[in-house]
């Protein structure tokens, strides 16, 4: 070309789109005489820009540095596109701390407790393992205290359907549960609207057909009939 310029590359998304390099004169020019010429959809220059990656700043919580998955998951990023505004997740384990300072503002209730031991899913003083999950999934961010959910905009559907024991002979803590307490919680969960239901819980050998037929329904019939998004732990034991 009389313009001094030379074809470099072709886009094989865009048909007929080509990048080219501008051997002398001013490109501005150069590409202004291209756009009168009327031959072109659109031609610009291509810039090299400075890209902004946009992360958000870190929450104002002192122990925020302090979670490992955070940064391993690359939560951070993934706070740009949501932070789990409008969803309600039910944690169903050995209860909820719901008086605690972290998660009371993100409590959509105080929960359900399918055992029948209490009137709402706050756990017994040696049942922690509800209240640590709840942390992860949805601890208030941005309150000068403890850490940050990783959905901390999501309401908590606390649920307890178990309460934890010691196995003497083999030294192992565990979860205690029936599956009518199991089944209770699921069909709380659902019935109150709950998009999510987590249960960091598995069984060596459940013998259960309500069991599965309550996580079916819920996996089909929750959300108004999108199904419920359902989380099971797959144990600790290797």
């Amino acid at each position: 070309s009389n313009l001094g310029i030379v074809i470099t590359d072709s886009f094989e998304l865009i048909d007929k789109a080509y990048h080219g390099e501008i051997l002398h004169g001013d490109p501005i020019i150069v590409v202004n005489k291209l756009h009168e010429s009327g031959l072109f959809e659109y031609i610009e220059i291509d810039y090299v820009m400075l890209g902004e990656r946009n992360q958000l700043p870190a929450p104002n919580d002192p122990r925020y540095f302090e979670q490992w998955a955070i940064t391993q998951m690359q939560v951070n990023n993934a706070w740009n596109l949501s932070r789990g505004e409008n969803i309600k997740i039910a944690v169903l384990d050995d209860g909820v701390d719901i008086t605690h300072q972290d998660l009371i503002n993100n409590l959509y209730n105080f929960g359900y407790d399918a055992t029948g031991s209490r009137p709402n899913a706050s756990p017994r003083s040696y049942d922690y393992h509800g209240t640590a999950v709840s942390g992860v999934a949805v601890m208030v961010a941005n309150n000068n205290y403890g850490g940050a959910g990783v959905a901390y905009n999501a309401k908590l559907i606390p649920v307890r359907v178990g309460y934890e024991t010691w196995y003497s002979d083999l030294f192992w803590r565990g979860l205690m549960i029936a599956p009518s307490w199991l089944v209770l919680g699921i069909s709380y969960a659902v019935l109150e609207g709950a998009d999510i239901i987590n249960m960091s819980l598995s069984f060596w050998d459940p013998l259960s057909w309500i069991w599965d037929d309550a996580i079916n329904i819920a996996a089909t019939d929750g959300r108004n009939g999108k199904g419920c998004i359902i989380f099971a732990s797959s144990g600790n034991q290797g």
